[in-house]
């Protein structure tokens, strides 16, 4: 049951009654690999973002010889 969502003209609850999974193993293997690679780019956003965010660079230390 979801919580009560308020809407335009009132409020409406939902309740999910069943979950069916395709019988296509090459459809289930294609949302697999399309899955895999939401994780992967998410993962590669969140690493930009955390870089952004706490990294600073030296670049004249790095520079040094």
């Amino acid at each position: 049951m979801s919580p009560v969502i308020p809407i335009k003209l009132g409020f409406v609850v939902l309740r999910l009654e069943d979950i069916r999974y395709p019988e296509d193993p090459e459809a289930l293997n294609q949302a697999r690999q399309e899955a895999l690679s939401k994780r992967g780019r998410g993962l590669e956003e969140l690493q930009r973002c955390l870089i952004k965010k706490y990294v600073k660079m030296h670049q004249e230390v790095l520079d040094r010889d």
